[in-house]
């Protein structure tokens, strides 16, 4: 199945919904050992290495309010030009609500600039999948990620007080340098989430990986976290859920 056709087929059988999950593109840099983008039947699809195109792009913002761009099969940033998808959401309707979930890597500082430049005066939280509190730690699973490239983009949306959110798996070789990625989150504005992750699939193919505290290990019912945000947030109401809401009693 093409890719637009993809999305043209699953927007119109959910065109009444409020949000929507979508993948921009089938491209990622990372090789993410449990991800889903290394099972058999994915496999397909990222090979194609297809981008959403601009028409399929019209057609998600004028049937949803609210749109995620989450990576299931891919890292959203990686679209050939997703600034590009970024600005026609800015001049199109700013007042949509965005998420875009993201590992960070791989991008210049030129290009988170001009990234945040786009979203900085919209509803948009940004999530970066960042697994460790170092290089030695967050490539372990980030396989190819470069965590100054997404620590530094980060640090830069927590500057210019935008909403962003540092998201740590919690694995055996990470769960020392929790407290630390912690405090690194918080001084510099980034809320910070502690993760399970449902990814290990077969445990017994993933006990290298596991974290000793079985309270970190998760199945796919079990999706708890624990989140910390900064003190700021509190201050200037920076917070999501609560934009959600001052949005739908405008509309």
């Amino acid at each position: 199945m093409k890719f637009d056709k993809f999305y043209g087929d699953y927007i119109t059988a959910q065109r009444t919904s409020a949000n929507v999950n979508i993948d921009t593109t089938f491209r990622c840099r990372l090789q993410c050992p449990f991800c889903m983008r290394q099972r058999d039947n994915a496999k397909p699809k990222v090979k194609s290495s297809q981008d959403l195109s601009y028409e399929a792009y019209d057609k998600v913002l004028k049937f949803f309010k609210r749109l995620n761009f989450c990576g299931q099969l891919s890292d959203p940033i990686y679209h050939k030009n997703f600034l590009r998808l970024l600005e026609i959401r800015k001049q199109q309707c700013p007042n949509h609500l965005v998420t875009i979930a993201t590992n960070g890597s791989g991008k210049s500082m030129d290009w988170w600039n001009n990234a945040f430049d786009l979203t900085q005066r919209s509803i948009t939280n940004w999530v970066f999948g960042v697994d460790g509190a170092s290089q030695q730690t967050h490539e372990i699973y980030r396989v190819n990620g470069s965590f100054e490239q997404s620590f530094n983009a980060m640090v830069e949306a927590g500057r210019r007080n935008m909403m962003v959110e540092w998201q740590f798996i919690v694995f055996k070789h990470n769960e020392h340098e929790i407290e630390k990625a912690k405090k690194m989150a918080l001084d510099n504005n980034i809320c910070f989430r502690l993760l399970k992750s449902s990814r290990y699939g077969d445990h017994k193919n993933a006990r290298h990986i596991l974290p000793p505290s079985p309270e970190w290990v998760s199945t796919e019912q079990d999706s708890q976290n624990i989140r910390w945000r900064p003190e700021k947030w509190y201050h200037a109401e920076h917070d999501f859920t609560r934009a959600r809401t001052l949005r739908s009693k405008t509309h």
